[in-house]
């Protein structure tokens, strides 16, 4: 009797035991979080989606007037190639053209092409950069610079939420070569910083490489001052990591800075050469008549002053607020309130190029309406974290974290970007009661920087659903602005 009753508590035994699992089992499966890695993942992965095919519906679709298209046709005409004082981007974005022009000299197009069909395939070119931005940012820059999988995940929502990038993609403008050569040149530099050649061959190809990509940055923009020296400043310290004070140190270094002066600053010694002037030049009749008004502007109005209110009544320059937007004024109006114009601008589109396919119609008005009131905390909660982010940099730094070079060159980025920025616009730019210098997309490339630093502390899993309801939410209040409606 002993001997046969055995196995039957064995099988008693077996039976709780494995009641017991599936009941530890279901408790762990009740108390994990209702979005897990895997499900983030593909939340991510989808929202990319969405948003590459939105940015080819865009391209195919749009048939509006974009942004200053009277000098992007002249230089599309000449491939960028030809010198004048207006010439102050560097001809990178515009050489696509040069197989349908045929004579730079006189802007003279091949038959059967014409300017509209010139500035239609730049602006098709804008998906290749979009796409490498999208790219590297999502997928190599953040999940490399956030350790955490949840702040990661919310940073490259955020990313994908922000309307303004599917405004840039419809431009014919050079900031799209900016923002996205500007994101591969961060991505390389992470790949500088983490590599490990197997031969010297490899060794200075990689050198090599990242200079020119870094001087092919500089052929973009003005602004693109400030990723070619962080990139080449974060080149030269992963050299000095990896080589230590060394003759193979300044060998590859001086190579590297050589090749990113080189290519970044030719069109600008060409231009001072041809035109006497390295820097911007404007059309001196429009600009001239903003000049007396500049000192009597009342600059704290500028800087501080919000008309939300005024700007759910009308989301765009026409706001009765604003007054009479293309003359000169130094009236205390929405004309003169930077946060203003540039809530309209990140979150809309003030100026009217993308908001219908006529020219300075607004097409879109409850759509922005319902997208500024949804993301009116964003900003804020955005800049809350962001200051966490800054202590988190300075701990790093003490503690000679191994990252910390990293978050610090891109606060550096952020900084100098921000800086050059604003001493641009309270100077030259300065066009007191118009403002037209205010503008998302000559900060297209700063944007994700303050993301990815907003976003370098941790979440919590409380913190990460809410944020992630919250971003999803923005995500989707976005999407009736960011598509194109051809037929406004």
């Amino acid at each position: 009797m002993r001997h046969s009753s055995t196995p039957k508590r064995a099988n008693e035994r077996f039976s709780v035991r494995v009641l017991r699992v599936a009941s530890m089992n279901q408790q762990s499966t009740l108390s994990r979080p209702w979005v897990s890695q895997r499900i983030a993942r593909a939340l991510v992965a989808g929202a990319f989606a969405l948003k590459l095919a939105i940015l080819v519906w865009n391209s195919v679709t749009y048939n509006g007037t974009t942004y200053d298209y009277y000098h992007h046709k002249r230089r599309a005409a000449a491939a960028g190639l030809r010198m004048d004082s207006m010439s102050y981007n560097p001809p990178l974005y515009y050489l696509p053209c040069l197989p349908f022009v045929e004579d730079i000299h006189e802007r003279k197009i091949k038959e059967g092409y014409n300017h509209q069909f010139l500035v239609s395939l730049l602006r098709h070119t804008n998906l290749i950069y979009l796409l490498m931005f999208y790219l590297c940012w999502v997928y190599v820059i953040i999940p490399r610079l956030i350790t955490d999988w949840r702040a990661a995940t919310i940073a490259s929502v955020v990313l994908l939420s922000l309307p303004g990038f599917q405004k840039l993609a419809a431009m014919t403008h050079p900031d799209n070569a900016l923002a996205g050569l500007a994101a591969l040149g961060i991505a390389s530099w992470l790949w500088l910083r983490d590599r490990h050649p197997k031969t010297r061959r490899l060794d200075w190809a990689g050198v090599l490489g990242f200079g020119t990509l870094v001087g092919v940055v500089g052929l973009t923009r003005p602004f693109a001052a400030v990723p070619v020296f962080v990139l080449c400043l974060g080149g030269l310290i992963a050299l000095r990591k990896e080589r230590g004070i060394s003759l193979g140190f300044f060998a590859r270094a001086l190579v590297m800075t050589v090749l990113v002066g080189t290519i970044s600053l030719s069109w600008y010694v060409y231009r001072w050469h041809e035109t006497g002037t390295p820097g911007a030049r404007y059309v001196e009749g429009w600009v001239a008549k903003f000049r007396p008004y500049r000192e009597q502007l009342d600059v704290t109005h500028y800087l501080t002053s919000f008309y939300f209110g005024d700007l759910l009544r009308e989301p765009n320059v026409r706001n009765p607020a604003a007054g009479d937007n293309w003359n000169p004024s130094v009236n205390n109006d929405m004309s003169n309130s930077y946060p203003t114009i540039a809530y309209s601008e990140f979150w809309g589109d003030h100026w009217l190029y993308f908001s219908s396919p006529k020219m300075r119609v607004e097409g879109k008005r409850w759509p922005k309406r319902v997208l500024f009131v949804v993301a009116l905390a964003m900003l804020p909660l955005l800049a809350w974290r962001f200051l966490g982010s800054l202590a988190i940099v300075v701990r790093r730094l003490r503690a000679g974290n191994e990252d910390a070079d990293a978050d610090a060159l891109l606060l550096l980025y952020l900084s100098l970007g921000v800086a050059l920025y604003f001493y641009w616009l309270m100077g030259d730019a300065l066009l007191p009661g118009v403002n037209s210098p205010i503008k998302f997309i000559y900060n297209a490339h700063l944007v994700p920087v303050f993301v990815t630093l907003a976003f370098l502390g941790n979440l919590s899993s409380r913190q990460y659903k809410l944020w992630l309801g919250y971003t999803l939410l923005v995500f989707v209040s976005s999407l009736p602005f960011v598509v194109f409606w051809p037929f406004a």
